[in-house]
């Protein structure tokens, strides 16, 4: 039987992170924060920013190798969940839907082209821990945050772009605040160190 690794997931709107866990022992959570920074010599940051460019219909770059004055797609996730439109429409959503339009390409592809970027990432941080054959002896469950707000229809794509994206197929949703009271009654209640707690949540 295969240990399991729990990999969490925050998906945001101007920035992304992720962390990840075995369930098993200890089950010290490992933050990902050294995502790739040309600008950095030493990158430590929690959070990669959500930005994605394209080449020729391809995706080419994406996070801190986006350079803030090339044409790329920002702020694309609001668009999974159009529903929370009701006034003007922010400027970089706006350019990412016109991009879209002129690259004939749907939020839910270029959702599950960053996320294939982030996930590759978050793939080779866990063999560089665990060993380049780690698949061979963990199983993966993705936990991902998203709004308390959205829509079923919104959580639906989101999951589909995650499974798009290679995360498999034990893939949870949980909302935002429900993610955060979690993570706040963990630290109060060291006694129970349990990972599971999160995605027996979002199975319910």
């Amino acid at each position: 039987m295969t240990t399991e690794i729990v990999v969490g997931v925050d998906f945001g709107t101007t920035h992304s992170g992720v962390s990840w866990a075995v369930n098993r022992g200890n089950k010290e959570i490992r933050l990902v924060d050294n995502w790739p920074n040309p600008l950095a010599t030493n990158a430590t940051h929690e959070k990669v920013p959500t930005a994605i460019s394209y080449e020729e219909a391809a995706p080419e770059l994406w996070g801190y190798n986006v350079k803030p004055d090339k044409q790329s797609f920002r702020w694309f996730k609001v668009l999974l969940n159009t529903t929370q439109f009701k006034n003007e429409i922010a400027e970089p959503v706006a350019t990412s839907m016109k991009m879209m339009r002129s690259l004939n390409k749907t939020v839910d592809e270029v959702v599950a082209d960053y996320m294939r970027f982030l996930w590759t990432y978050t793939k080779a941080d866990i063999a560089n821990l665990k060993g380049e054959n780690w698949q061979d002896t963990y199983s993966i469950t993705v936990v991902i945050t998203v709004p308390a707000i959205w829509s079923d229809a919104a959580k639906s794509k989101t999951k589909k772009a995650a499974m798009s994206a290679g995360m498999g197929h034990k893939i949870f949703l949980v909302s935002e605040p429900e993610a955060a009271a979690h993570a706040v009654l963990k630290e109060k209640d060291t006694s129970d160190p349990s990972l599971k707690v999160l995605a027996q949540q979002a199975r319910a």
